[in-house]
């Protein structure tokens, strides 16, 4: 061996460049498995969101069906009692069942009106 041969053996930067390529890979071939984990872990998470959106919605959908059919069903008993004929009794009572007389908070005083269709109730014309 001459002395350029043996110089570039012994040579510390060299050994030192060698480690720091193998530190290279050893880092980039951790980062690679972790990368792969943290995909996988997205992918199992956006898979669990998407069930819950759809078990989510499936159950909004079966809410929203029933309240139909519930709000269906009384405004079919609200049309029938609203729609039946006067035949008997005082009709200032089926209007004042009609009317929402109740106080509330609205800007209009209906004091006035509400004691009319009390009195007309209680003693028709």
């Amino acid at each position: 061996p001459t002395g350029v041969e043996k110089k570039k053996k012994d040579d510390p930067a060299e050994d030192e460049n060698n480690a720091l390529r193998k530190w290279e890979k050893e880092h980039h071939k951790a980062m690679l498995e972790s990368d792969t984990k943290e995909q996988a872990a997205v992918r199992e998470r956006e898979e669990t969101a998407r069930k819950e959106l759809d078990q989510f919605y499936a159950e909004r959908d079966q809410r929203v069906a029933t309240l139909k059919q519930t709000n269906k069903t009384s405004e079919e008993a609200f049309i029938a009692e609203r729609d039946t004929p006067v035949t008997e009794g005082n009709l200032w009572e089926r209007v004042s069942y009609l009317v929402d007389v109740s106080k509330t908070e609205t800007s209009a005083d209906v004091s006035r009106f509400r004691s009319l269709l009390l009195q007309l109730k209680h003693t028709p014309v």
